[in-house]
């Protein structure tokens, strides 16, 4: 009986310093992961060129945790449950960034598409063809006549309301940023149809307003347009 307690003993001894070392580990790599994840961020996105350092820096946050909801999507879906909890930080850290923005900045609109695209799929197709939270997927009618509103409002503000942020992560993508916009626009316009009676409609909506879009960021990048 004795024997039996002390080889029992040794083999949950053995299972429990595995599990020790592996959730040291596990701590041990996060927290590697975390330092490197900051470091990248703070010298691609250095607050001391924002024009608005507090907001940024809450932007940054986000895109923190959007890196570690990208290393997770290596495993799971993005509705899983476990994304939770990181997807509720990001979220929480954008609102807080974007509510500290004056009026005229569009700078939450460079890191919404930065940050949701490809969750989304805003202007394309989601990483990883993962359509668990694609809004192709997940929404109705009615709230892609909402998300067409907004979608529209958030590219006449970047095309108006510039903001000076000189780096080159910001610099070289706002173009693509705003292709994307455009194209999620298109798309939006499309969702939205409740029958292909009203494509007509819609189609002329979405003229004037790519019309108006387009002359307004030409106008700010000086560029002649004639019509």
């Amino acid at each position: 009986m004795r024997f039996l307690f002390r080889e029992l003993f040794k083999r949950l001894r053995i299972r429990y310093i595995i599990l020790i070392l592996l959730v040291l580990f596990t701590f041990s790599y996060i927290s590697t992961f975390s330092k490197s994840t900051i470091n990248m961020l703070s010298n691609e996105f250095p607050l001391d060129k924002s024009p608005n350092p507090q907001a940024t820096e809450h932007f940054i946050k986000s895109m923190e945790y959007k890196n570690y909801i990208l290393n997770l999507h290596r495993f799971v879906d993005y509705d899983n449950f476990l994304m939770r909890p990181l997807f509720n930080k990001m979220n929480e850290e954008y609102e807080k960034g974007k509510s500290l923005l004056p009026e005229t900045s569009a700078e939450d609109v460079y890191w919404y598409v930065i940050l949701y695209r490809g969750i989304y799929g805003i202007g394309g197709i989601p990483d990883r063809r993962d359509m668990s939270m694609a809004f192709k997927t997940t929404l109705t009618k009615e709230e892609y006549k909402k998300h067409y509103e907004e979608i529209v409002d958030k590219i006449k503000r970047f095309a108006i309301n510039d903001f000076n942020y000189d780096v080159p992560r910001v610099t070289e993508y706002k173009f693509d940023f705003m292709i994307d916009l455009l194209n999620e626009l298109s798309l939006s316009a499309r969702g939205k149809l409740e029958n292909y009676e009203n494509e007509e409609k819609y189609d002329e909506e979405h003229l004037r307003n790519l019309i108006y879009i387009y002359i307004q960021y030409t106008k700010n990048f000086q560029i002649d347009i004639y019509l």
